[in-house]
């Protein structure tokens, strides 16, 4: 008992570092300043109203300050879940989005210990997957994704990769891996352009 108390105290610990990191991140700019900020989230958007259909429930990991909630919204989608490790960019958005924010659940979290408690038909994840470096962090991510999409969900995982197309296809490779061991399942995988 003792041993897995050390390791929630430490998971918290880092999770407090990395939220504090995003946080300062969110609190220094404004989205339009961020280098990775869509004011139309045209293809996240293209590909998750591909298999959303209103009633489904739908997660955006890693969503920040995304607009593509806003635009799921005005379409009637819904139920819409919003993750991030960022208490600041889930606040923003929120704020943002005015007397509609009641109709988003904002967790807070780091996806690498956070743990579920539904099955989410579109789970949409725009880079966090790409920019977990450590294996024992991509291992936890896909337990976690393997744990909870609904039995007719679909994963939409995008990363950057104009630059480094043979570093995407192996870091695709391992995820499908990970997948597959995870959810004992035969896993496809496709690029979208």
């Amino acid at each position: 008992m003792l041993r897995r108390s050390r390791y929630v105290r430490w998971v918290k610990q880092m999770t407090a570092g990395v939220q504090s990191h995003w946080d300062g991140i969110y609190d220094a700019r404004p989205d339009e300043e961020l280098t990775w900020f869509e004011s139309t989230p045209s293809l996240s958007y293209a590909l998750v109203t591909r298999h959303l259909r209103p009633g489904d429930a739908f997660i955006d990991v890693g969503g920040g300050t995304s607009r593509l909630v806003d635009f799921l919204l005005k379409e009637g989608f819904g139920p819409l879940a919003v993750l991030d490790v960022s208490t600041s960019a889930l606040a923003a958005c929120r704020d943002r989005l005015g007397e509609h924010g009641d109709e988003v659940t904002w967790i807070t979290a780091d996806i690498t210990s956070w743990q579920p408690d539904k099955p989410y038909t579109v789970w949409h994840d725009r880079a966090v997957f790409h920019f977990l470096t450590a294996p024992n962090d991509r291992a936890a991510y896909a337990r976690t994704m393997g744990k909870r999409p609904a039995d007719e969900g679909i994963i939409l995982l995008t990363s950057h990769h104009a630059r480094h197309p043979a570093a995407h296809r192996a870091v695709m490779d391992k995820l499908t891996d990970m997948l597959a061991k995870a959810r004992a399942a035969e896993i496809g995988m496709r690029d979208t352009p």
